[in-house]
């Protein structure tokens, strides 16, 4: 089971990867070359007004475009070729992550890193599978909490045997038996999070009440370098 779902996911992050490359090598592009066009058209005072806004629109698809790129395949990711293992620097990847969530909900998000915690450096499959939980967290958080903040919080646990990354946020809540029912039928988002947490050695837990918010646990060991 745990191939067949390492199988599905690898496929699934070469198509993301490949999708990601398209836009970006083709639409992205295309809009950058309108854009400096437009940049250059000599219009008159009354049709300036209307230039800005063409050129406005084509820069924020640029932009919404990257970002739809990064969430497919994040560029620290994108770099590291089939084959590759050497490491990946996830806090980046996380502070992206973050940027984007405040930029797209305006729901406040912070992220610590304890003062006493120095972050490892993962190899990809780890760092990649990490990041899809994150990120699908930060989506429920999105569609479903309410939230009017939430944060991300890492530390070691165990005399750095551990790390432990807390994603909590003060939204509706939810009854978590419910929710763990629902994971094991039809909602694939909280089931894939716990597929990849369980493929990279970790544990994943979540706690819930209804009017109080909801927390997630990753705790992931982490290997002597």
């Amino acid at each position: 089971m745990k191939k067949d779902k390492k199988f599905i996911f690898d496929i699934q992050e070469a198509e993301r990867g490949r999708v990601s490359r398209d836009i970006h090598d083709s639409v992205i592009q295309d809009i950058r070359s309108i854009r400096l066009n437009s940049e250059m058209l000599e219009v008159t005072p009354d049709s300036e007004d209307r230039k800005q806004q063409v050129i406005k629109m084509a820069t924020d698809c640029v932009i919404n475009l990257r970002n739809i790129c990064y969430n497919l395949t994040p560029a620290e990711l994108a770099t590291h070729a089939d084959g590759d293992n050497s490491k990946i620097e996830l806090v980046s990847i996380i502070q992206t992550l973050v940027t984007q969530f405040i930029e797209r909900t305006h729901v406040p998000c912070s992220i610590q890193i304890d003062e006493s915690f120095t972050f490892p450096i993962f190899e990809k499959e780890i760092s990649q599978n990490l990041f899809r939980i994150i990120q699908e967290a930060l989506t429920n958080i999105e569609k479903h909490s309410y939230a009017t903040k939430c944060s991300i919080f890492i530390r070691s646990k165990d005399d750095g045997k551990f790390m432990v990354i807390y994603i909590s946020d003060d939204g509706i809540g939810c009854d978590i038996q419910s929710v763990k029912r629902k994971a094991k039928r039809n909602h694939f988002g909280l089931k894939n999070m716990m597929d990849r947490a369980k493929m990279i050695g970790a544990e994943f837990e979540i706690e819930s009440t209804p009017g109080e918010g909801m927390e997630t646990r990753i705790i992931l060991p982490v290997k002597a370098n």
